[in-house]
């Protein structure tokens, strides 16, 4: 088997300076080499330190009203839901619903935590994504 290079050897070889004649006639012994030599050049175009800022604030924020109604319309789709399953319980599996209503403290708590998560998800973290930071330029 022939024995290969690795990228690191490659890398390691170049910035020695010890790129042998058969690293010059191998075909990624030259691509790597031209890398190098791209990656060491300073690019021909200045870019003004400003420029992410200035390109960034002419990106338009995706509008709310629609990303609210899709929450709307999955609330009240979930909660149709779950009232058509608690009736067919209710009708098919009598035992099983007095079973899940002794418990229904705990059930009812556990989708006030749950709904208090995707709250806080959406006012606290969601609502926020728009904020601008005023880093200063370097």
């Amino acid at each position: 088997m022939k024995n290969q290079r690795t990228d690191k050897d490659w890398q390691k070889l170049l910035d020695e300076g010890k790129i042998s004649e058969e690293g010059q006639k191998n075909a990624d012994g030259k691509a790597y080499r031209l890398l190098y030599q791209a990656l060491n050049t300073d690019p021909e175009i200045d870019i003004p330190a400003d420029f992410a800022h200035r390109i960034s604030t002419q990106i338009v924020p995706a509008s709310t009203t629609s990303g609210s109604r899709v929450w709307i319309v999955a609330a009240v789709t979930l909660g149709l839901s779950l009232i058509l399953c608690g009736a067919l319980l209710f009708f098919l599996y009598p035992a099983f619903f007095r079973t899940l209503s002794e418990y229904s403290g705990v059930l009812g708590f556990a989708g006030l935590v749950l709904l208090a998560v995707q709250a806080a998800d959406y006012w606290l973290i969601q609502r926020r994504q728009n904020v601008q930071f005023n880093l200063p330029s370097i």
